[in-house]
């Protein structure tokens, strides 16, 4: 690294002076990797430095971009329904009310697909549906791939997500807990 000479001016240099802070021009010289020597000097780069004000926040963006995967319809499948595999490289819908499929939801589809179809399977991220009407809070899975705030009683009670808005889902498949 060469020598560089460094002088910090503030647009309030002369009000710094008045409360007794002195301008400082210096010279940064490497002496090795991991050392430097601060010599002073004559100004040679000069660096002005402003105060950043930060200020209001701007309007929400765009919701964040998702992870999926792109499967298989095993039936004819709606958008926005949370799925289970089958085993074959397939979805079916998911049902809390069957507790054999607890841990196996593994996430919203993204379109809806007919039978053979391919069907984008949202694991984690933000989906926007307009004719959502949630409250903010906890999206649970319901039967035949529906989604729900109204927690079950019997069954697998499934958190797949949480509500931002009324129409924003934030999709986070957590862990099951049986009821029964």
């Amino acid at each position: 690294m060469p020598n560089v000479a460094v002088s910090l001016v503030n647009e309030n240099a002369s009000t710094l002076q008045a409360q007794g802070v002195t301008p400082v021009t210096v010279i940064l010289n490497q002496i090795d990797s991991g050392s430097l020597e601060i010599i002073p000097a004559t100004p040679q780069i000069v660096l002005e430095l402003g105060i950043i004000l930060r200020g209001p926040p701007g309007p929400p963006g765009p919701p964040a971009p998702f992870s999926g995967i792109i499967m298989t319809a095993g039936t004819n499948i709606s958008i926005h329904t949370a799925v289970i595999p089958d085993g074959t490289g397939a979805v079916l819908y998911a049902n809390q009310s069957d507790i054999t499929q607890s841990g196996k939801t593994m996430g919203i589809t993204n379109n809806g697909a007919t039978t053979g179809n391919s069907v984008t399977v949202i694991v984690s991220g933000e989906v926007d549906e307009p004719t959502w009407t949630w409250e903010p809070g906890e999206v649970y899975l319901g039967n035949n791939g529906m989604l729900t705030q109204t927690p079950p009683t019997s069954g697998i009670l499934q958190v797949v997500g949480v509500a931002l808005t009324a129409t924003r889902l934030s999709v986070g498949i957590q862990l099951p807990i049986l009821l029964n």
